[in-house]
């Protein structure tokens, strides 16, 4: 009898031990959990503009009229990462001087998966801080000027 209690015991240990925790505890949209591979998220895909808004004030630059010249020339453009690390922007049909990215250049998404960096040691070099990324939308924050300003804004970008 002392044997089988010892026998059920040890039997309840190693259950007890062998299971673990489906989730990570720390993940949160800002922390994504480690499996996570956010570039298989970003890569493929059709990316179109369908929100902007100014990070200072949340004014949505798309809706804005200040901010009018801009609107359809940025949101008819699709923007495409590719598996090999570069990335096309392709004019949607309506010509823009005042695009966020060139219309090709490459990109290298961070260690920590929570940036991507473009044309990475050029001119043209810029930084999108990932907000949130999913299979159908990424919202990330980045700079660009406008008239001569610099203005911090969060992008929303929606899988077409």
């Amino acid at each position: 009898m002392k044997s089988k209690l010892t026998l059920l015991a040890f039997c309840g240990l190693l259950l007890f031990v062998g299971c673990k925790k489906d989730k990570d505890d720390d993940a949160t949209p800002n922390n994504p959990p480690q499996n996570t591979n956010t570039k298989e998220l970003l890569v493929g895909k059709n990316w179109k503009l369908t929100k902007a808004n100014l990070t200072t004030d949340t004014t949505n630059i798309l809706t804005n009229p200040m901010y009018s010249a801009l609107v359809g020339c940025v949101t008819d453009d699709i923007l495409i990462f590719k598996n090999d690390n570069t990335y096309t922007l392709s004019d949607g049909g309506t010509p823009c001087s005042a695009a966020l990215l060139p219309p090709s250049g490459t990109w290298e998404l961070s260690q920590d998966q929570k940036s991507i960096v473009t044309n990475k040691g050029t001119e043209e070099e810029k930084t999108l801080t990932l907000a949130e990324v999913t299979a159908t939308k990424v919202k990330a924050n980045t700079e660009f000027e406008y008239m001569g300003a610099v203005l911090p804004v969060e992008g929303t970008f929606t899988a077409q």
